[in-house]
Formats: structure tokens, C-alpha cells, sequence
């Protein structure tokens, strides 16, 4: 379209259609404008001020341009300031009695001052710069307000560009579009972010969902297979006339269905948990008090191994503010893996201290000890370490992890301190009470 419009201004063919003279000048000093402006690669709002403060400069002819933007404090922030042929480190100034303020001010599009420093005795800017002429042209936000401007300035009364209030006001639309796009990219970017990081975390909540129903299948099918297999083997005649067999038999499946209840439990008790349907009733709660009745209810257990369960409690650490039932049952959880992997001889201890953060209930055992690249593992359900005494045990490996999703309920804090073959101490730390 230029290119037919300079073509007909040069042959000197008039009429309508064509560009005369002055408007092939201003034609041709918009393309000039547009080489400058075109070299800005970036999208970043400090880019795009310095290639329009560069282009008004060249273009127009002018001493001195820049780029600035009114603070909510009335002070105005020059980002980018040119001077003569280069630019100079940015600064800022109050806009109160200023050109700069007339453009902010007025719903005009632009102002334009001669004698400038004349008009402004109070700014020193314009005295040290020996301002002559002053052009301000508006920029604006997708919405109508002012943001920014764009300025010239030129120490000599003789105006070099006639036609600088339109094409500074192209420039002042080109740096208005291009900081809409670099916003609105912005935003499409953080919102992809947003969108990669949560299908990140449903396909990690969909693998650990899938692994949980792996698990919960396995640990189901192991008790019922024992619970049908010797059912059906006391149908049979040869098995059914031998007493002793039949106690036998009856024995393992009484064994398997209480595991499969504990398991049916365990499950149903982090199903209420993590759908927030746990109802707690946070109250005191004498922690001493139940660590003698958990060590009671797992006293024959604790015989059967050969392994001594004892109770420490400090003075003034017995009473916390939690649930009791959740209370007891972190507590019986605890001991219950403390018996069953510590070997004949073997002690647990379950006792209270005070600490600065509450009431810490702990119990210790000098069991087979966890590595401690395991421990965070085994938070997580369906988790066992293999090894020892565990591997003669049909543990469900739920027990822990109720037992962290519980004190995290009851804005508590859990540890584990373990060194394999010396023993491991897990802690829960909650509220004392008031």
C-alpha cells in the first residue's frame, strides 16, 4: 500500500487517491519509525519503551525522549530517557508542575508546549535540558486509562518535525498493543503452567489411585483365599472326622477373618479420612491414661513374643488437647508394630514428655530398625519393609500411614528416628492441653 502511494508522490501524479508531498514525507518517516520499531524482538515492556523511545528520537529529529509512568505517589518513573544519540540511565521526578502532569491529567491525547521551560519555572529538568518545545502523547491501557507517555523534547524553538503528534501517537498504539500481547501472553503462560501442573497431579494421583486398588486387592484376596481354602478342605470327609485338623483349620480361619476385618477397618478409617468425613472431638485428653490401656490390650500379644511393654510418663505430660479415640488408636498402631517387629528379649517403651510444641507421645522399641531411605515410604499405604521379623507377619500396612493422615487431623507432628538392628521411636507431637 506504500509502496503504490510513494510511487504515484515521486512521478508527480496528482489526484485523488495519491499522496502529495507532505504526506510521502510522513509516510516515509512512519516506515523509518517502523525499522526501528520492528528490531524489538522481545515482548518484554522494558524492550518495547526503549525501541519507541528510540524511534520518536531518530524519527522525529528531536534532542531528547523517553518513556515514563505515573506512580499512584504522583511521582512520574522515567524507564527509558534518550539524550541526543544514546540513552541514559532512567530516573524519576514529581509529576506536580510538569508537562508531564498535563498529559496525565487531561483527557487529551497529547500536549504540546513551546518555550516549555518558560511555561514550567519550577521544573529544573527542563531548565538544565534548555527546553525549547515539549510534545507528550498518551498511553493507554485496554480499558481508556492513562498508564504511561511518551515525550519529546527539543532545545531549539524551531520545531523539526511538524507531523510528530501523529506519528508519536502510532507509536504510543504500537507500545499500548504490544504490552496488551506481552500481558496476554503472560497470562496464557501462567495459565498452561497452571494447566501442566494439574494434569501432573491427576496423572500422579490417577498412578498412586491405581496402585492403591493393586494393593487393596492383593491384601484382600490373601485372607479370603485362606478363609475359603481351609472352608472348603473341612467340607471334604477325610477332613472333617479328624478333630484335631478341624480345630486347625478352624483356627486359621478365624485368624484370616480378623485380619480381613482389621484391614476391611483400616481401609474404611482412611476412606472417612481423607474425605473429611472423620469427625473429631478435640478435648483433654489423658494420654497416660491411654498409653496404660494400650499396653494392657496388647499385654498377651507382647507375652506370645517374649518382649516387655512398659510405660514412662513424665509429670505434667500426660493431658493433651486431641481426640481420645484417634488418640488411642495412634497409640495401639504404634505398639502393635513396635511387638511385632521386635524379637524375643526385645522392650517397648511408651511414655509422654513436654516439649515447647505440646505433648509428645513416643513409643520405642528395639526391634529391626528402618533405613532411612524407607521411612518416608512407608508413611504411604500399603507400605512394609520386608525384612525381619515383619516377613513372618501379615501386616496390612495401613497402621502408619492412619497414623500420620490421624495427627495430621489433630494439627499434630510426626516422627520416626530408626537405625536398623538398634530400634526405631516414632513421636507424635500434639497440643497440650489448656
Amino acid at each position: 500500500m506504500f509502496g503504490l502511494g510513494i510511487s504515484a508522490a515521486k512521478s508527480g501524479v496528482s489526484g485523488e487517491g495519491t499522496l502529495d508531498s507532505l504526506q510521502y514525507d510522513l509516510v516515509h518517516r512512519w516506515q523509518a519509525a517502523l525499522e526501528v520499531l520492528v528490531e524489538c524482538e522481545s515482548l518484554d515492556r522494558h524492550d518495547v519503551f526503549r525501541a519507541a523511545t528510540r524511534s520518536v528520537a531518530t524519527m522525529l529529529g528531536y534532542r531528547f525522549a523517553g518513556v515514563g509512568i505515573l506512580g499512584h505517589d504522583g511521582i512520574v518513573h522515567l524507564e527509558c530517557v534518550w539524550d541526543t544519540d544514546r540513552f541514559v540511565s532512567p530516573f524519576s521526578y514529581p509529576a506536580a508542575g510538569t508537562p508531564c502532569y498535563h498529559v496525565f491529567a487531561d483527557d487529551e491525547e497529547h500536549c504540546h508546549f513551546d518555550q516549555v521551560a518558560d511555561r514550567f519555572p519550577d521544573d529544573r529538568i527542563l531548565r538544565d535540558m534548555g527546553a525549547e518545545l515539549y510534545r507528550g502523547v498518551s498511553i493507554r491501557s485496554e480499558d481508556g486509562g492513562i498508564f504511561g507517555h511518551i515525550f519529546a523534547i527539543h532545545d531549539n524553538a524551531h520545531d523539526p518535525s511538524v507531523d510528530a503528534i501523529i506519528l508519536m501517537r502510532l507509536i504510543a498504539q504500537w507500545c499500548s498493543r504490544e504490552i496488551r500481547l506481552d500481558r496476554t501472553i503472560g497470562q496464557l503462560r501462567e495459565k498452561h503452567e497452571q494447566l501442566q501442573a494439574a494434569l501432573a497431579g491427576a496423572e500422579l494421583a490417577n498412578t498412586s489411585h491405581r496402585a492403591f486398588l493393586a494393593n487393596v486387592s492383593h491384601e484382600l484376596r490373601t485372607p479370603l483365599n485362606a478363609i475359603v481354602g481351609f472352608s472348603e478342605a473341612l467340607a471334604l470327609d477325610q477332613f472333617a472326622r479328624n478333630t484335631e485338623t478341624v480345630n486347625d483349620y478352624g483356627r486359621f480361619i478365624g485368624q484370616s477373618a480378623r485380619h480381613l476385618l482389621a484391614l476391611i477397618n483400616n481401609i474404611l478409617d482412611i476412606a472417612s479420612i481423607e474425605s473429611g468425613q472423620l469427625n473429631l472431638r478435640l478435648q483433654r485428653v489423658d494420654a497416660g491414661a491411654l498409653a496404660e490401656e494400650v499396653a494392657a490390650l496388647t499385654s498377651q500379644v507382647a507375652e506370645r513374643r517374649e518382649v516387655k511393654v512398659r510405660v514412662t510418663v513424665e509429670p505434667g505430660a500426660a493431658e493433651v488437647h486431641a481426640d481420645e479415640l484417634g488418640t488411642r488408636q495412634i497409640l495401639i498402631n504404634l505398639v502393635s508394630n513396635a511387638v511385632k517387629n521386635t524379637g524375643p528379649g526385645g522392650s517397648v517403651v511408651i511414655g509422654s514428655r513436654r516439649e515447647s510444641e505440646g505433648v509428645a507421645l513416643f513409643v520405642r522399641d528395639t526391634g529391626i530398625g528402618i533405613p532411612q531411605e524407607a521411612i518416608a515410604r512407608i508413611l504411604q499405604p500399603f507400605q512394609r519393609i520386608e525384612t525381619g521379623f515383619s516377613r513372618n507377619d501379615e501386616g496390612t500396612g495401613l497402621g502408619l500411614s492412619i497414623v500420620s493422615k490421624l495427627t495430621d487431623a489433630m494439627r499434630g507432628r510426626l516422627t520416626i528416628d530408626s537405625e536398623p538392628g538398634v530400634g526405631t521411636t516414632v513421636t507424635v507431637t500434639l497440643p497440650a492441653a489448656a
